[in-house]
């Protein structure tokens, strides 16, 4: 069952799959813009657009940070592919079909 109806705005909390990004927060705003902090690894930070068609979700940074030292050039565009069910989101890798992990809602302050 797909998640065209998920309303998928708001705070996650899950892993991020770019290297050593276990432990995330990823927002996700009404306008299709995001931003991601993570707490593990090598601290990364990021804002950017994101795109949603169906069950995938694609995210363009505009800019990504590792340990408060800017990438550039920016990453290719990360797409997703989730499903989704309450509270909850299983984010699989489009390509491969693998499933690398499930971000939760959290509330924000």
């Amino acid at each position: 069952m797909g998640c065209t109806g998920q309303d998928t705005e708001g705070a996650w909390r899950g892993p991020f799959p770019i290297d050593d990004a276990a432990d995330c927060r990823i927002r996700l705003r009404n306008d299709e813009t995001f931003d991601l902090a993570c707490h593990s690894g090598r601290n990364w930070m990021g804002t950017g657009k994101y795109t949603r068609d169906g069950e995938l979700l694609t995210f363009n940074f505009k800019g990504l940070a590792a340990d408060g030292r800017l990438l550039i050039p920016r990453p290719k565009p990360i797409p997703l592919r989730l499903k989704a069910g309450g509270n909850s989101m299983q984010m699989f890798d489009p390509r491969t079909d693998r499933r690398f992990g499930v971000w939760k809602r959290v509330l924000i302050h």
